[in-house]
Formats: structure tokens, sequence, C-alpha cells
């Protein structure tokens, strides 16, 4: 994950060892840096919302389109974070396709889905289907 984290946030692949003459091998001419964010499961429980830096509060997805899109990216869910419910992978598409080239980093993914079914969100959380 640390590696995928330094191949997306790096601006010239000359700069990461060994990196370039691979990405000359499969034909990689151009790069930019990709948005990045990090999710960590066992970082806070999944009734606390997370507070954005000069921002609003906002669940993990909420977070997650935030950080890859902005606030832009936070209207798009912005229903769904109202109703504390999964947006649905259109919306998803929708934010991913603002953000451009980024990449999402899941670690403990599931010790928070452990803890989803213990808070009682569960359901709200993974069975709505919008």
């Amino acid at each position: 994950m640390l590696a995928a984290y330094h191949l997306a946030n790096a601006e010239n692949l000359s700069l990461l060892e060994g990196v370039k003459p691979l990405a000359e091998a499969v034909g990689v001419s151009t790069w930019r840096s990709a948005k990045i964010a990090v999710f960590v499961g066992s970082s806070e429980g999944p009734d606390v919302s997370l507070r954005l830096e000069n921002g609003p509060r906002c669940t993990r997805l909420g977070y997650i389109a935030w950080r890859l899109a902005g606030d832009a990216g936070l209207k798009i869910v912005a229903e769904a974070e109202a109703a504390r419910t999964n947006p649905g992978s259109n919306l998803l598409v929708d934010v991913l396709k603002l953000a451009g080239p980024c990449i999402i980093l899941l670690d403990e993914l599931v010790m928070f889905a452990r803890q989803l079914s213990a808070s009682g969100l569960r359901h709200s959380c993974l069975s709505s289907n919008r």
C-alpha cells in the first residue's frame, strides 16, 4: 500500500528508483500525480463523524469524496451524507470522473465492517441501495 501511495503521489517517475525503466517498458511516456484518499478502518468507529479541514462533519464515503474531488465531490454525495446511507455506485462514479486520476487506499477495512454490525449501522450503511 505504501508503494502504491508513493507511485500515485509522484510527480516525476525518475525520482522513484527502478520505476522509470518499468514505465517506459510498458509505454508510459507521461505521468501526473493522482489525488489520494486513505481510509483507515481502525482510526475511528463508524458512528463517529469525521471533521474535514475547514469543512463540515461527514461519514467515511463523504470524506473519500471530499479528498478526491473537494467540495464538489462532497456535494455529489450530500443527500446520502445527510441520510447516513450508501450513496450508490452511480454517484461514486460521478465523484471519480470529477476527481480524475485518483487512488483510494483501504486499510483495516474488515475491522471497520465488523464495527458496523456492532454499532447497528450495518443495515443502513451496507444494505441501502439508492
